[in-house]
């Protein structure tokens, strides 16, 4: 029974080794992005929407942008942008940016509200990640209706 309680402590142990530290490069650069990129970004597409009658809630936390499109008093659409933080791992693709010394990999991934995209956008300029945004805006209106 109490081998349970030992692979918890295990767990755990791995988690606390692997957490970020503020001094990490590799996340102090992706918060950089968050700040330079997508928070003008995201304020542009607030401006545009808004001058077409929808209303926009932004909101900006450390690790992560949220912007959500209001229409008639309802959640219309989520976009977000979060820092996502990986161990490198043996793939077929071994190419991931922002890499750490201690071998995880730290980048900004694009989410919407039916789930995270795995989207890597921590290379994508303003116009791009605006035309990311578009993209699953016109892919979630189109399911919607």
């Amino acid at each position: 029974m109490a081998n349970w309680r030992k692979k918890l402590d295990d767990i755990l142990k791995e988690v606390k080794q692997a957490e970020f530290t503020d001094h990490d490069d590799e996340r102090r650069r992706v918060r950089q992005y968050l700040q330079d990129v997508v928070g003008p970004a995201f304020e542009e597409i607030k401006n545009a929407l808004e001058e077409r009658g929808r209303e926009v809630e932004l909101e900006f936390r450390a690790n992560q942008a949220e912007l959500a499109v209001i229409h008639q008093g309802e959640e219309e659409f989520y976009f977000a942008v979060k820092i996502r933080a990986y161990r490198e791992m043996d793939s077929a693709f071994p190419v991931i940016p922002l890499e750490d010394d201690k071998g995880r990999i730290c980048r900004a991934e694009a989410l919407v509200r039916e789930g995270p995209r795995y989207h890597d956008v921590t290379s994508y300029d303003k116009e791009q990640l605006i035309e990311a945004f578009l993209y699953e805006y016109r892919r979630h209106i189109t399911w919607v209706l």
